[in-house]
């Protein structure tokens, strides 16, 4: 049934996400951005093997700060809503762009794999 709703390319990516049982460790904490305190993150790797990053609130309650990613050797701008969840491996060059007005939140989770 869930394949019929999601279709097959949500469930192909859906069982390339890794198992539970091999995170060791989860790191959580709230992320705020706007234009005088903290406007921008550069483009980084993270040092953890996954990442979720949860939108607090919408792309339309503040303008820049988007989250960026380099995909397929080009810059994509995910667009979010309030509760979007977006996950990618540590090893995705991503950041923010700069704040221009209004205020962004997010909390970050870091998943750690067992070494």
């Amino acid at each position: 049934k869930l394949r019929k709703i999601v279709g097959k390319a949500a469930m192909e990516r859906l069982y390339d996400v890794p198992p539970l049982t091999a995170i060791s460790r989860v790191g959580i904490f709230v992320r705020m951005y706007q234009k005088s305190m903290r406007p921008w993150m550069p483009f980084h790797k993270d040092g953890n093997s996954y990442t979720c990053n949860v939108a607090l609130n919408g792309d339309e309650e503040y303008v820049g700060g988007n989250l960026l990613a380099l995909h397929d050797n080009q810059v994509q701008v995910v667009q979010r809503s309030e509760g979007d969840v977006t996950c990618h491996r540590g090893s995705v060059f991503h950041g923010v762009s700069a704040m221009k007005s209004g205020i962004r939140y997010s909390m970050i989770m870091f998943f750690h794999e067992e070494e």
